[in-house]
């Protein structure tokens, strides 16, 4: 009888290691499908992603592409009106195209260089300090 009981547990020991097994198997098929799931959407959503910023990125350089039209429209609306006047027509033949009234005398004076370069105004102040040099050499 001790026999048949020991038999008895050991089958159903067998049974729930069966059981165990199986619902093991399921958990393991269970975890590696939610992973191929979540692969998947993780790998579509990237490129979206991407899409996302490169067309917040154009939009964005097209709304200063419009903002700057509009400020050049805006320009050449002025610069419209003015040309409607004949007194700023008259200037601005004068000064373009150095026209002049019957008797009268254009000087055109040339513009004084404009020093923007560092290197050139370095240049400029080692000329000045090499003329005092030369006068100090001299003596």
């Amino acid at each position: 009888m001790m026999a048949n009981k020991q038999r008895n547990r050991t089958q159903a020991n067998a049974k729930k290691r069966r059981r165990n097994s199986k619902a093991a198997k399921r958990q393991v098929v269970v975890v590696v499908a939610c992973l191929i799931t979540m692969c998947f959407c993780i790998s579509t959503l990237i490129p979206q992603a991407f899409s996302y910023v490169e067309s917040k990125q154009k939009l964005t350089e097209q709304q200063l592409a419009y903002e700057e039209a509009k400020n050049q429209q805006a320009a050449l609306e002025i610069e419209l009106k003015k040309a409607e006047d004949p007194n700023y027509i008259q200037q601005y033949a004068r000064e373009k195209y150095f026209l002049s009234h019957e008797g009268e005398i254009l000087l055109v004076l040339p513009e004084a260089p404009k020093i923007t370069d560092p290197v050139e105004q370095s240049g400029f102040w080692e000329q000045f300090l090499d003329i005092f040099r030369q006068e100090t050499e001299g003596e």
